[in-house]
């Protein structure tokens, strides 16, 4: 079932759902199809050359999404957890901390309101040591109020922490597991948690520092695997399972990983 709304159409699944419906079109598309994020909104994708067939033509594509109800009901289960952490935390509003578990830091924020119309972060240093827990203080001041620009500043904040925490970390495991890439790095695919290049270059994403330790340390160990084998043959997985830590439990738990991802993250990431 579908209803229209002021400004946006919204996909009904049998148990009660609603996620709202999107149409873009792509140049590299050769097909149609569908993408669901885990906040819970579906986009339908047109190639560039579908463009006039498509626009101001609704039901052809709500028909595409009829056609394909039993996948995106299948999905949207699938990411039920997900999607209610992301609107849990964004009931929440903007964070007054932030933990980069990996890494052992905690980061406390105290936003200050100042007559600038931009937003500025400056790190106040290390508060004290609480056994592993390094406890730090932040203040971000200016338009405190704009959501959106502390969102990206945020973001901004997270990804300068993880190129300088990730790539040690990564190191670390690569080293326990008996491999040695050619590099390491932090990217923003925001699509794949980590990538290793035939070269044998490891990128993970940024957003692996907010991810709790065992579970950031199998995306490592997952990259660590393909710089032996770069598929995913029953032989990759018999190679990462050998890894120290690592586990089929928590090579399926990767996949809900994204509950983790606060939604400032995900909301700064986006505008």
């Amino acid at each position: 079932m579908f209803a229209e709304g002021n400004a946006q159409t919204v996909f009904r699944c049998a148990d009660g759902t609603e996620m709202p419906v999107s149409l873009r079109y792509s140049r590299r598309a050769k097909h149609r199809r569908i993408s669901l994020t885990f906040t819970g909104e579906l986009t339908v994708v047109y190639p560039v050359s579908e463009a006039s067939s498509a626009s101001g033509q609704t039901s052809g594509w709500l028909d595409f999404l009829e056609q394909n109800r039993a996948w995106i009901e299948r999905a949207a289960a699938r990411t039920r957890h997900q999607r209610h952490a992301y609107l849990d935390s964004r009931s929440k509003g903007l964070p007054e901390s932030m933990d980069f578990p990996l890494a052992h830091e905690h980061w406390r924020l105290e936003y200050r309101p100042t007559a600038a119309k931009s937003v500025s972060l400056r790190s106040d240093g290390l508060l004290r040591s609480d056994g592993l827990e390094q406890i730090y203080a932040a203040t971000i001041s200016g338009a405190v109020d704009d959501d959106g620009l502390c969102q990206r500043l945020l973001v901004r904040f997270v990804t300068d922490r993880a190129k300088v925490l990730l790539p040690p970390f990564v190191a670390a495991i690569c080293k326990e597991s008996g491999t040695k890439p050619r590099s390491i790095g932090v990217n923003r695919r925001n699509s794949a948690w980590g990538i290793c290049s035939s070269a044998g270059d490891i990128r993970l994403d940024r957003r692996v520092l907010l991810l709790p330790v065992d579970l950031a340390s199998q995306i490592a160990r997952h990259e660590a695997a393909h710089l032996k084998q770069h598929n995913h043959s029953p032989r990759f997985y018999d190679l990462l399972y050998s890894f120290p830590g690592s586990s089929p439990e928590l090579e399926r738990a990767v996949k809900d990983a994204g509950r983790y991802i606060p939604a400032w993250f995900i909301d700064g990431t986006a505008r």
